[in-house]
C-alpha cells in the first residue's frame, strides 16, 4: 500500500471478519470458568485464549478460515503455558457471519 504524505486522506482496507460464540456448561470446566482456545488450523502458535464466564464466551473479530476450539488449562510450572483439556471441535469462520459452537468435556 502506498500513500502520498501530502494527501490528507488515506484509504485503509481491512478484510471482512466473522465471529465465534462458544457455549458450554460449567460442569464441563471442572468447577471454574475455563479458558477457551481458538486455534487456527496449521498455526498452533497463533492461538487466542478467552476467559469464559461459566456458560459462554465469544471471539468477536476473527479472520475467515478454519479453526479448532477446546478448553485450555495451565501446563507446567511457569503458569503461561497451556494445554488442551478437552477434545477439539472444528469450526469454519466466514466473513460477516457468527459461528456458534457448543463445547463439551
Amino acid at each position: 500500500m502506498e500513500h502520498d504524505t501530502l494527501t490528507p486522506v488515506a484509504e485503509i482496507r481491512v478484510p471482512a471478519h466473522g465471529s465465534v460464540e462458544v457455549h458450554y456448561e460449567m460442569a464441563a470446566a471442572k468447577g471454574r470458568a475455563p479458558f477457551v482456545g481458538l486455534i487456527p488450523v496449521g498455526r498452533e502458535s497463533d492461538q487466542v485464549l478467552e476467559d469464559g464466564d461459566g456458560t459462554s464466551c465469544s471471539f468477536d473479530w476473527v479472520l475467515p478460515g478454519d479453526y479448532e476450539l477446546c478448553f485450555k488449562g495451565f501446563a507446567g510450572e511457569r503458569g503461561y503455558e497451556f494445554e488442551d483439556v478437552s477434545a477439539r471441535v472444528a469450526v469454519t469462520v466466514r466473513a460477516n457471519e457468527t459461528s456458534r459452537v457448543v463445547l463439551e468435556r
